[in-house]
């Protein structure tokens, strides 16, 4: 088992090796969301955004609808079984129904084709209540913890708030960790009043605080403040592990919660173009980034020459009705007055000069 200081200085050296990927991923998300402007020679911010189309375009292709569970019995002849896996897919089924499992998996396929990493996890939740009964025993009212609501669904996770340990496959991969800011209430809800009060909280800008080394940053426009808290799976020793870096404290320790065969909560990520010596992936855009830009300035040129565009000119004041030629509709014709005598004289193309 590792200390506190150990699993932070472990998160800390990954984080680092995943930097360059995150600070691009950062542009990539500019990019998109058109706040980036490209580095020309014109004192221009056109944008050609062709990256938001990409994306737009791919994702429904990924994922376009709610899948539908479908459990089939081993041996049909056999009633119980047939059943049995009736019911599966029905909870299966009613599961998805329960909550928006869309945008869950609609979020994970767009981190996944803008920034090249896509996750979601699992959650268990219970709820206990204290009941109250007459025992058959001995006739006294007993109270007991019990188990009244449970709930299995899965949550998107950022791209920018998952860690693993350094692995060439995912199989290798021995711990994963999660990143969160929690407000003080949040804390109390989940681990108690007594490690809540031990805490400090910050104003906490969550984008911000990743770009900076990942550290804590101090802003007064932040509402609420929080204290960042990591959730670590140890797969060697199948504990679960909350602690935050306020004085490398261990919030919880727990046991193997879920007793999944594979341990963790989260299936596989999606990682794009991953190569097979190391699980960080490569967003899409960075092999059509110079093609994005050669468009995006060819855009701005286009802009620049239309508006150099402008057609000005002198026209003869004998003929009155000589501007309505330069400003009617196609296929429009102007009656004029001597034509024969203005054909014979200047003919069109010396009525205006341009």
């Amino acid at each position: 088992m590792f200390t506190a200081k150990e699993w932070l200085s472990k998160i800390d050296d990954q984080r680092e090796c995943f930097r360059k990927y995150r600070e691009e991923c950062y542009d990539i998300i500019r990019r998109y969301k058109n706040n980036h402007v490209l580095r020309t020679y014109y004192d221009d911010d056109t944008t050609y955004n062709l990256l938001y189309s990409i994306v737009e375009t791919l994702k429904p292709v990924l994922y376009n609808r709610t899948p539908k569970a479908e459990s089939r019995a081993t041996n049909k002849r056999n009633i119980l079984s047939r059943e049995v896996a009736q019911l599966l897919e029905n909870v299966l089924n009613n599961i998805t129904e329960n909550y928006d499992f869309d945008y869950v998996i609609q979020s994970c396929i767009h981190d996944y084709v803008l920034n090249g990493l896509g996750c979601v996890r699992v959650v268990y939740d219970t709820f206990n209540q204290d009941t109250t009964f007459i025992s058959s025993i001995t006739g006294d009212e007993e109270t007991v913890n019990l188990k009244v609501f449970e709930e299995v669904k899965t949550e998107y996770v950022s791209w920018n708030n998952v860690i693993f340990a350094d692995a060439k496959k995912w199989e290798d991969v021995n711990w994963i960790a999660f990143r969160a800011f929690m407000t003080k209430e949040q804390v109390k809800e989940q681990f108690g009043a007594g490690k809540a009060n031990n805490l400090i909280y910050d104003n906490v800008d969550e984008k911000e605080a990743d770009e900076r080394d990942y550290s804590i940053t101090s802003n007064s426009e932040a509402k609420d403040k929080k204290v960042e808290v990591f959730e670590i799976w140890d797969k060697d020793n199948r504990k679960q592990i909350f602690l935050v870096r306020e004085d490398a404290k261990i919030l919880a320790t727990n046991d193997d919660p879920l007793k999944l065969d594979g341990f963790f909560p989260i299936p596989r990520p999606l990682f794009m173009n991953q190569c097979n010596d190391e699980l960080i992936p490569t967003p899409l855009y960075e092999y059509f980034r110079s093609q994005l830009d050669e468009l995006e300035e060819i855009s701005v040129r286009i802009r620049s020459l239309v508006q150099e565009i402008k057609r000005r000119g002198y026209y003869n004041a004998d003929i009155p009705n000589a501007t309505e030629i330069v400003t009617a509709p196609d296929n429009t014709f102007i009656p004029v007055d001597n034509f024969a005598q203005l054909s014979l004289n200047t003919g069109a193309d010396g009525l205006i000069n341009s």
